[in-house]
């Protein structure tokens, strides 16, 4: 596949990578109206599924440039003495499951079961620490954090992506339709996602917070981009573009 493309020439280079400035430059300066879809967004899904007892309108600045985002506060109580313990009970169980099954007859599936222990024992050492403190959990600080940093995340991918895909890719063309897909998916996606969180913690309990950040959080937004990147490695050149 990378045989296929042709080599970048210093045109090319400079060409996208003035085109890239462009777009973060463009991306920053609509930053603020982001922040209103998102708002409208959570004020729109609120209505349509309640779940919070008020949203705050906070706001932040992201490099200079002020944001004023909607949060929602839910309001949730610390687990109970019996969950705590079921949950305890239930994940250890599953652990020593799976470490008694000979490390040879997971064959391909090995990455994925110690992925999994990871996660299982995280998930043990946060009952491990509800046993001894239950701190208070701030939805609206938790949402706000995650927003920023997506919004962050979106000036830093238009250069990460040129870095990684535009420098070889023979054509601007090319990177600027991967970058804008890019910027697409995390100008839409975070405001859905921090709110599936909120209704997964609020279903089950603050206890699943770590499993629920790791696998639903930054990495899940990093995820879709290698997808994006290996979907944009896939196109062919044509006539020389």
């Amino acid at each position: 596949m990378l045989e296929s493309l042709p080599r970048p020439g210093f045109i090319n280079i400079a060409t996208s990578l003035l085109l890239t400035l462009a777009i973060t430059c463009l991306t920053w300066l609509v930053l603020p109206w982001i922040g209103e879809l998102w708002s409208l967004c959570i004020t729109w899904s609120e209505e349509s599924v309640p779940m919070a007892s008020s949203i705050d309108h906070k706001a932040a600045s992201v490099l200079g440039r002020s944001v004023v985002l909607a949060v929602p506060v839910v309001e949730l109580l610390p687990p109970s003495r019996i969950w705590l313990y079921t949950v305890a009970i239930y994940t250890g169980a599953t652990l020593l499951s799976i470490a008694m099954v000979p490390q040879r007859s997971w064959g391909v599936y090995l990455p994925l079961a110690i992925a999994v222990v990871l996660l299982i024992a995280i998930q043990l050492i946060a009952c491990f620490c509800a046993v001894f403190s239950t701190p208070a959990w701030n939805s609206s600080l938790y949402v706000m954090n995650g927003l920023l940093s997506s919004l962050r995340f979106l000036l830093v991918v238009p250069f990460a992506l040129w870095a990684t895909y535009g420098i070889w890719a023979g054509s601007w063309r090319r990177l600027v339709g991967a970058q804008l897909i890019a910027c697409w998916f995390l100008a839409v996606f975070p405001p859905f996602q921090y709110l599936s969180h909120l209704l997964l913690i609020r279903a089950g309990s603050t206890l699943f917070l770590p499993v629920v950040h790791i696998l639903l959080g930054s990495f899940l937004q990093v995820s879709v981009l290698i997808a994006i990147y290996g979907y944009a490695v896939s196109w062919q050149p044509k006539d020389g573009q």
